[in-house]
C-alpha cells in the first residue's frame, strides 16, 4: 500500500503503524495520531494527547478506552477504517511523519 504524505509516497506492508504528530492549535501541546495498515485500509490505532480542551476529543464511543501512559493520556479501540488520510498541513503545527 502507498501512504502519500507531502507530495512522497511511503510503501507500507501490512500490520505496519506509521503516526503523524502535532501540536495543537489551541492548547499548542503534541497530539499524536498512530494508524496500522490492514489489508488495503487504514485504521486508527491510537491518540495520544496532553491536555483537554477545545478541539480535542472528550467523549468515548463505545468500545474505546482512555488510559494514562506517564503524563499523557491515550484513546484507543478505534473500530473505524480508511481507504486514505488527507492532511491540510499549516506551518504553525509542527507536523512530523513517524514510521514503524
Amino acid at each position: 500500500m502507498l501512504i502519500p504524505i507531502r507530495g512522497v509516497f511511503f510503501c507500507k506492508e501490512i500490520g505496519d503503524e506509521f503516526a503523524v504528530e502535532f501540536i495543537h492549535s489551541v492548547n499548542q501541546t503534541p497530539v499524536r495520531d498512530t494508524f496500522r495498515i490492514e489489508g488495503r485500509r487504514i485504521k486508527p490505532v491510537s491518540t495520544l494527547f496532553y491536555n483537554f480542551g477545545a478541539g480535542m476529543q472528550t467523549d468515548l464511543s463505545e468500545g474505546q478506552l482512555l488510559t494514562r501512559r506517564s503524563n499523557a493520556l491515550v484513546i484507543s479501540g478505534f473500530t473505524q477504517s480508511f481507504n486514505e488520510l488527507n492532511f491540510i498541513v499549516g506551518t504553525v503545527s509542527d507536523h512530523t511523519f513517524f514510521r514503524g
